[in-house]
C-alpha cells in the first residue's frame, strides 16, 4: 500500500498523542508499505524516536493559535497575580478568559491554523505521487479537515481514526450555537470517509451513528521498548514501590481513593512509596497533601519516554485511574503499556468499567472501588513481596496486547478495502 498518514502529533515530539501514529508508521514501513506523513509544529520537546526515514515526514509550519493564546493567558496571569477578579461568579478572570478563548477561537481545536499549510503540503504530495489511501489519526481534529479536503480534491479514499472522540467526547462542552455547528461539521466531514477506526467497543458503538464501517483497533505496547531495560531486582527488605505515570484528571479520576487507601495501608503498618511522573500531576500531589501522605510521594514530573518506561518496569505496583462519571471506552495507551512492564496493576474506579473487565479477564491486577479495597490490595502485594522478593505478574498466556497484533488486524482491513475500491 501507498499511504498518506496525517497526524498533527508525531515523533520525535514527546506527547502521548504521537505514540500510536508513530508506531503505526513504523509498522507500515517494516511491512514493506510506502508511508508518507504530514505532521505539525508541536509545542513539545523531542523525546520519542522517529522510526521511519526522516525524508518521509513533513512538518509544514503555520501560525500557532495555541502559542499566541498561551502568551495572552500568561499576560492575564501576571495582571491578576495580586488577587482574583470574579467576572462570572464561578471563577477568576483568567479561567473565564480561557473558557471563552477555547469556546470561540478553537474551531475545532487549537491546531486550526495548521490546516491550510497541511492541505497545501498534501496537494504537493498528491501531485507528485499516487496514493492508495489517506489515513488520518485524531486528535487533533483539525487533521480530519485536512484529510477531508484532500479527498474532495483528489478522490483518494480516506480513513478517520479516533483515538478520542470529538463532539461525543466526555469533555466536549461548546456553548450554543457552536456545539450545534461542530456536530453538523463533524457529520459532514465523515460523510465521505470509507471507514472509522477507534480504540474500544463502547466508542465504536457511539460512532456507528455515522453509518460507516467502524473498526476497533485497540492500543497496545511494544515489547522491544521494555526488552532493553534492566529487570526488576528482587528486594524483600524495602516497602512497596507504587508507580503512576501519565496525566491525571481530577474531575474523572478518584485521586482521594488512592491516597486514602495508601494512608490506611501505612497506618496499619505497611511501607510504601508512591512515585509519580507526568505533565499534569498537580491534582494528585494535592490529594496526597490533603490525606497526609506527601512525605511518601516522589514527584518526578515530566520524564523522557524511556525513563518513564524504566520507572514502570522497576515498580512493584502500577496505578491506573479508571474513568469515572459512567463513561465507558476511554482506552488510552496506559493499560497496555503497563502490561508490557509486567507488573501488577492497581486500577482505581468502578468494577463495572470496561477497562476493569479487561484487567480482570487478562489477569493484569486488581480493581479497587474504595480506600479499604486499596489498602487490602497493597497489603496482599506486600506479603507477596516479602515472600518472593518482588510482586508477581499473572497475565494469562493467551492474551496479546502488542501493537503489532492490533496493527496486523488493521492492515488486513485496509488491504481488503483497497482491493474493493
Amino acid at each position: 500500500m501507498k499511504i498518506l498518514l496525517i497526524s498533527y502529533y508525531f515523533p520525535p515530539y514527546n506527547s502521548v498523542g504521537a505514540i500510536r501514529p508513530g508506531r503505526f508508521a513504523r509498522f507500515l514501513h517494516e511491512r514493506g508499505h510506502d508511508v508518507t506523513v504530514i505532521s505539525g509544529p508541536q509545542p513539545f520537546p523531542k523525546g520519542i524516536d522517529l522510526e521511519i526515514p526522516v525524508n518521509q515526514v513533513h512538518y509544514p509550519q503555520a501560525h500557532s493559535l495555541a502559542g499566541s493564546i498561551q502568551k495572552f493567558i500568561r499576560s492575564i496571569d501576571q495582571a491578576s497575580s495580586t488577587g482574583h477578579r470574579s467576572v462570572d461568579g464561578n471563577g477568576n478572570l483568567k479561567d473565564w478568559l480561557k473558557r471563552q478563548v477555547r469556546y470561540w477561537l478553537f474551531w475545532p481545536d487549537a491546531q486550526r491554523g495548521w490546516v491550510k499549510a497541511a492541505f497545501k503540503t498534501g496537494c504537493v504530495l498528491m501531485r507528485e505521487q499516487r496514493f492508495d489511501l489517506i489515513y488520518c489519526s485524531a486528535p487533533s481534529f483539525s487533521g480530519l479537515r485536512v484529510a477531508h479536503k484532500l479527498h474532495q480534491r483528489f478522490s483518494v479514499p480516506w480513513i478517520a481514526e479516533y483515538r478520542d472522540l470529538w463532539t461525543d467526547n466526555h469533555y466536549f462542552s461548546s456553548p450554543f450555537p457552536k456545539a450545534v455547528i461542530e456536530k453538523y461539521w463533524e457529520r459532514s466531514i465523515l460523510t465521505d470517509t470509507s471507514a472509522i477506526v477507534t480504540v474500544s467497543q463502547p466508542l465504536a458503538d457511539i460512532m456507528r451513528k455515522h453509518d460507516k464501517p467502524v473498526w476497533v483497533i485497540k492500543n497496545g505496547f511494544d515489547p522491544q521498548e521494555f526488552a532493553c531495560l534492566p529487570d526488576k531486582p528482587k528486594d524483600a527488605e524495602h516497602g512497596l514501590n507504587i508507580v503512576f505515570t501519565g496525566n491525571v484528571y481530577k474531575q474523572n479520576n478518584d485521586l482521594d481513593c488512592l491516597c486514602q487507601g495508601i494512608k490506611q495501608f501505612i497506618v496499619a503498618g505497611g511501607d510504601a512509596k508512591l512515585s509519580v511522573a507526568g505533565r499534569n500531576i498537580a491534582p494528585l500531589i494535592k490529594a496526597a497533601q490533603r490525606t497526609g501522605i506527601a512525605n511518601h510521594v516522589d514527584c518526578k514530573y515530566l520524564l523522557e519516554r524511556q525513563q518513564a518506561l524504566h520507572l514502570q518496569k522497576s515498580a512493584d505496583v502500577l496505578v491506573l485511574f479508571l474513568w469515572g462519571g459512567g463513561n465507558q471506552g476511554i482506552a488510552g495507551t496506559k493499560l497496555y503499556e503497563y502490561s508490557g512492564a509486567k507488573n501488577p496493576i492497581l486500577a482505581i474506579g468502578s468494577k463495572e468499567n470496561d477497562q476493569a473487565a479487561i484487567i480482570g479477564e487478562a489477569g493484569l491486577g486488581d480493581v479497587a472501588e474504595n480506600p479499604e479495597q486499596v489498602a487490602r490490595c497493597l497489603k496482599a502485594w506486600q506479603r507477596e513481596k516479602e515472600k518472593n522478593g518482588q510482586t508477581l505478574f499473572r497475565q494469562k498466556q493467551d492474551v496479546d496486547f502488542t501493537r503489532a497484533h492490533q496493527f496486523r488486524m488493521l492492515e488486513a482491513q485496509l488491504l481488503e478495502m483497497i482491493e474493493k475500491n
